[in-house]
C-alpha cells in the first residue's frame, strides 16, 4: 500500500501549500522527509532485484518515469504564465520574473534547480526536490545502495550534516532545501531495506498500527501540542524515525486485487499531483474567483482542478510511456534471470 502512501504525501504538500496557514507549513516538511525515505527504499529494493545495476535500464527507466510528466506540467505552465501574465506572477512570484533562455534550459535539465537563485523564474515550484531526488538516485546507484555498510556510511555523514546544522543555530530552511539534507533520509530509506532483507526488521501488526497513529499524530498535531520549535527541529527527526516502520509494514501489507489496483492509481497520480499544485492552485484561483492567493477555500477550490490535471497526465503517462518502461523492466529481468541460469565456465 505504498502507493496511498504517496499519494498522502502528495497531497499533504498541497495542503501545506495552498492552505498558508503558518502551523500546517511543517506538514509539507515532513511530506517531502517522508517521501524521500519511501523513495530510497522503493529504489534500493529495485536496484537488488530488478535492475541488479545496470546502469542503462535503471536510468533510462527513471528518465521514462519522471521526464514526459515533467515536461508536460512545464509546457502547461508556460501557457498558463503566457495566457494570464499579470496574474500568474501576483500567485506565484516565481513566474513574473524575466526568464532567460539560459533559465529555460535549466529548468528543463531539473538538476540545477537546486541552486536557482530566489529570483530566478521556474515552472515548477517543488520541483527543487526533484532535482534532489536525481541527485540521489546517483548516490545510491553508485554507494548508498551497493550495501548496508555503504548506506551506514551515508547515514553517519548525513546526521554528521544535520547535527552541525542544528549546533550553529542555522535555520532549518539551510538545511532543508540544501543538497546536503536529503543524505540522511536517503541513507535511511536504503538501511531499512537491507534490514528488511536481512529479516532483521519486522513490524507486527499491533506494533504497525501503533506506530502509524504516533506517526499522524507527530505529522499534524504537534503544532498544536509542541513547543513553538519542535516541528522544525524534534518533530522533523521523530517523523523521520517513525517513517521507517509505516513504510515497511505498508510494502508488507498483503491486499487484493482490487484494493492492489486503487493503491496503484493512487500512486500514480501522486508524482503529477505534486507537480502540478501550484498550476492546478493558479487554475482554482481563476475559475473559482478566490478571494485570497492562499487560505482554505484557495485550497478546496483547487482540489479539483488538481486531479483533473493529474489524473490526465497519469492517463497519458500510462497510455504512452508506461508500455515502454515495461519492456525495459521485462528486459532487465530476462537478464538477470539469464545470468542467473548461464552455467559456470
Amino acid at each position: 500500500m505504498t502507493g496511498s502512501l504517496r499519494f498522502f504525501l502528495a497531497l499533504s504538500v498541497v495542503f501545506s501549500h495552498l492552505s498558508g496557514a503558518s502551523y500546517c507549513k511543517h506538514i509539507g516538511y515532513y511530506s517531502v522527509g517522508s517521501f524521500f525515505i519511501l523513495s530510497s527504499y522503493a529504489m534500493t529494493a529495485a536496484l537488488h532485484e530488478r535492475y541488479r545495476f545496470d546502469a542503462k535500464s535503471f536510468w533510462l527507466s527513471r528518465l521514462l518515469r519522471l521526464g514526459p510528466t515533467y515536461l508536460s506540467a512545464c509546457l502547461l505552465t508556460f501557457l498558463a504564465v503566457e495566457i494570464f501574465p499579470l496574474q500568474s506572477a501576483s500567485f506565484m512570484p516565481r513566474w513574473g520574473f524575466p526568464a532567460t533562455f539560459a533559465d529555460i534550459v535549466q529548468n528543463l535539465l531539473v538538476v540545477p534547480i537546486i541552486f536557482f537563485r530566489a529570483n530566478q523564474f521556474i515552472f515548477i515550484e517543488p520541483a527543487w526536490s526533484l532535482s534532489i531526488e536525481i541527485m540521489m538516485y546517483g548516490a545510491l546507484f553508485l554507494l548508498l545502495a551497493r550495501g548496508p555498510a555503504f548506506a551506514f556510511y551515508g547515514f553517519a555523514l548525513g546526521f554528521y550534516l544535520h547535527l552541525a546544522a542544528t549546533l550553529n543555530d542555522l535555520p532549518f530552511d539551510r538545511i532543508y532545501f540544501s543538497v546536503n539534507g536529503p543524505i540522511m533520509s536517503f541513507s535511511i530509506g536504503a538501511l531499512a531495506y537491507f534490514w528488511r532483507r536481512q529479516s532483521a526488521l519486522r513490524i507486527p501488526p499491533l506494533a504497525a498500527v501503533l506506530v502509524l497513529g504516533l506517526w499522524m499524530i507527530n505529522f499534524f498535531a504537534e503544532a498544536a501540542l509542541a513547543a513553538a520549535n519542535y516541528p522544525a527541529r524534534a518533530g522533523f527527526y521523530f517523523n523521520i524515525f517513525l517513517t521507517v516502520p509505516v513504510v515497511v509494514a505498508l510494502s508488507e501489507l498483503k491486499t487484493g486485487p482490487a484494493l492492489a489496483r486503487v493503491d496503484r492509481l493512487l500512486g500514480d497520480l501522486s508524482y503529477p499531483i505534486y507537480l502540478v499544485q501550484w498550476l492546478g492552485g493558479f487554475a482554482g484561483y481563476m475559475l473559482f474567483a478566490s478571494p485570497a492567493m492562499r487560505g482554505w477555500e484557495l485550497f478546496f477550490a483547487s482540489v479539483a482542478p488538481i486531479l483533473l490535471i493529474s489524473g490526465a497526465l497519469s492517463w497519458l503517462q500510462g497510455l504512452v510511456v508506461e508500455p515502454l518502461r515495461s519492456k525495459i523492466r521485462e528486459g532487465a529481468t530476462e537478464a538477470r534471470v539469464g545470468a542467473v541460469l548461464q552455467p559456470a565456465e
